[in-house]
Parts: C-alpha cells; structure tokens; sequence
C-alpha cells in the first residue's frame, strides 16, 4: 500500500513548496527517528486548517494522483507515466507549444511516478514558479 504514496522526503519538498490539501494518511516518526506512514492521523478542519491528533512530528502523504493534480493545477505542470514493460515518464507545461520533457527507461511504474514527482518538484524550485 505504501507504494501509492508519494515518499516521506518528497512529502516534506511538496509542503515547503506549499502543499497543503487533506491527505488520507501522513508520514509520521512518533516511536522513532525513521518515518512511518500512518492512515488518519490529519484531520481536516472547517477554517481551512488541519489538525494533527498524533504527538510527535507529522506530514501529509499524498497519494501520486493528489501529488500530480496538484502540480497541473497549481502550476501548470502536468506529469504522467506511460509504457508497459519499459516506463517512462512525461512532463508538458499546460502553455499550448511550450515543450515537453520525456525522460526513460525505468523497470516500473513506480520507479517513473516517484522519478516524475522529484522532477516537477526540481521545475519548480529551479523557475520559482
């Protein structure tokens, strides 16, 4: 199950770039110094906020899918994996001819997806968008 969500640094790099939508688990280390993805512990709250009922430090961890929407309607940046025994992934900004960014080979999908995720996150830091 682990492997649908976006891992613990990458969370972390989304946050500092302002993520902040309701998650269905976080990543948390409340028993040690390693980051363990915990379902329910982010509840989201009428103001806007979200409250964190665990002791110990926590981050939101979102699933590829929020992760990859987030970037296309945050910044216009859409990402994608594409192939079956040999994946690569895609990124197109959302300008009509503005380029594309295609990067393979990888052995799975989820190996493109986190790869796809760590490159938006370096577009991102790199153009201040």
């Amino acid at each position: 199950m682990e492997k649908e969500f976006v891992p613990y640094e990458q969370a972390l790099e989304l946050k500092e770039l302002g993520f902040d939508e309701p998650c269905i688990a976080c990543w948390s280390n409340r028993k040690s110094k390693n980051y363990y993805l915990y379902f329910g512990g982010i509840e989201y709250v009428e103001d806007g906020g979200y409250v964190n009922p665990m002791k110990g430090t926590t981050i939101s961890a979102p699933l590829y899918q929020q992760a990859f929407r987030w970037f296309r309607q945050k910044y216009g940046l859409i990402g994608w994996v594409e192939g079956k025994k040999v994946y690569k992934y895609c990124i197109k900004n959302s300008i009509p001819n503005d380029g594309q960014i295609n990067f393979s080979p990888f052995k799975t999908n989820e190996e493109a997806e986190l790869a796809c995720i760590k490159k938006l996150i370096e577009i991102v830091i790199q153009h201040e968008l």
